[in-house]
């Protein structure tokens, strides 16, 4: 586990919402778990973690689509997997969107 990694990514998360909050700047962030080139699940773990390069482009279209109302917000990506661990909901209350993919048909 890359714990430093996961510090950096936090630090970024929590500089957007400083940068947000004090310069009246929109900051979206977007935590991708696993994009690939061969656009498909290519070990055991992707079929919680992994996300189409589909998915992805409608999550970033709906993120500068969204709302100015919407001025700092932190949005987990993954396609529809069987598996997948991480909470979705929020990306689909907020920018409306819904993964269209699945790494399951790849089992």
């Amino acid at each position: 586990m890359n714990l430093s990694g996961n510090a950096e990514k936090v630090w970024g998360e929590a500089l957007g919402r400083v940068y947000s909050d004090d310069h009246e700047v929109s900051i979206i962030c977007v935590r991708i778990a696993r994009v690939v080139a061969e656009d498909r699940p290519m070990e055991p773990a992707d079929y919680s973690r992994w996300g189409s390069k589909r998915d992805l482009s409608d999550m970033i279209q709906k993120c500068i689509e969204v709302s100015s109302d919407v001025r700092f917000d932190v949005f987990n990506f993954t396609s529809n997997n069987k598996w997948g661990y991480l909470d979705l909901e929020h990306a689909k209350e907020v920018l409306d969107w819904t993964p269209q993919d699945s790494a399951d048909p790849y089992l």
